[in-house]
């Protein structure tokens, strides 16, 4: 059953935990509620914050490209709901064929706030880079992103007990399912189209 989106309370104990686990102070089993309601919260989080990062990339394109497309948001609102709903069924798949799926929440919660809380934190650099030279914000995006990636790896190997490979291999797939389904996306769905100026 699907649940409606979480009230604001419930994203900031998501980030405040998932910090603490970033920082070492906990682990991630022990920080989240792994069961299907708190898979549905990080999941209606992880699209809010997607499609407003969306949002804001659609319209700095619209203006830079000078493309018209008034659903533009709304197909990015959708894509999202696409990429995410495919990893998640991925994962669960490739988990059963292993007889690991006990591991599925395990492993997607956690996975999925750590995606927040990286989106949320770009997205507050992105605020800072209005005051600061681009570079200093581009160094930091690449330590975001080491950082999220040595999380990934801790809580795969060191609390679920996945081999590197399997890791490795969770992460590529969800970097191939969002490139794949944002390559249809543009490439079959919605084309731009290019006004004359």
């Amino acid at each position: 059953m699907i649940n409606l989106p979480p009230n604001p309370s419930i994203i900031k104990n998501g980030i405040s935990s998932t910090l603490q686990f970033m920082l070492k102070k906990s682990k991630a089993l022990d920080l989240f509620s792994l069961n299907i309601k708190d898979f549905w919260n990080c999941f209606w989080v992880l699209f809010i914050l997607n499609a407003i990062t969306y949002a804001l990339t659609a319209i700095i394109l619209q203006k830079i490209l000078k493309f018209e497309d008034d659903l533009l948001i709304l197909k990015f609102a959708i894509m999202t709901v696409v990429q995410i709903s495919l990893y998640s069924i991925a994962v669960n798949r490739l988990l059963i064929l292993q007889k690991k799926e006990g591991s599925f929440f395990q492993y997607i919660i956690p996975f999925y706030w750590l995606q927040i809380t990286q989106t949320f934190l770009g997205l507050v650099l992105a605020v800072f880079s209005l005051f600061f030279p681009g570079v200093i914000i581009f160094l930091l995006k690449i330590c975001l992103v080491i950082w999220f990636l040595y999380s990934v790896w801790r809580l795969g190997k060191q609390e679920i007990g996945f081999s590197d490979w399997e890791i490795i291999g969770f992460i590529c797939l969800n970097y191939f399912v969002d490139l794949s389904v944002m390559i249809i996306f543009f490439v079959y769905i919605s084309p731009f189209q290019i006004t004359s100026v």
